[in-house]
């Protein structure tokens, strides 16, 4: 866990950013593995792969949460958050590449491979637009 001193010392002044004295107020640990990381991201670094890989394996969720909201609020105060929803027709699950992490293809001729219709990939194309 990221130490709130460690946070206090690392985040710009609160006049600066308005919403950083939430983030030293839900803290609760005294110690963290991946403070030099939240000094880069307080201090607007770009981090690098190492750096994501131990955000990857790093436990502790709230943490995550604060860092990357604080990268959020600092690219866009806008206090309104969007999403976008991605869609991926699904119209044949036959391939030929066998990509070691795909479980989901069937090689051609194998049992259980489809390819749907058009009328159904159409089908599926007009759900996703009225959704």
């Amino acid at each position: 866990m990221i130490s709130r001193r460690e946070i206090a010392l690392a985040a710009p002044k609160a006049e600066d950013a308005p919403f950083l004295p939430t983030v030293n107020a839900t803290r609760r640990a005294s110690e963290s593995d991946i403070a030099d990381i939240a000094d880069k991201v307080f201090a607007g670094e770009r981090l690098d792969a190492a750096d994501g890989l131990r955000l990857f394996q790093h436990p502790n969720l709230g943490d995550l949460s604060l860092l990357a909201d604080h990268v959020r609020r600092t690219k866009n105060p806008d206090p309104r958050v969007t999403y976008v929803v991605g869609r991926n027709v699904n119209y044949t699950n036959v391939c030929w590449v066998r990509c070691s992490f795909c479980n989901f293809y069937r090689t051609p001729g194998q049992e259980g491979g489809y390819t749907l219709p058009q009328e159904t990939i159409f089908a599926k194309i007009v759900s996703c637009v009225k959704e």
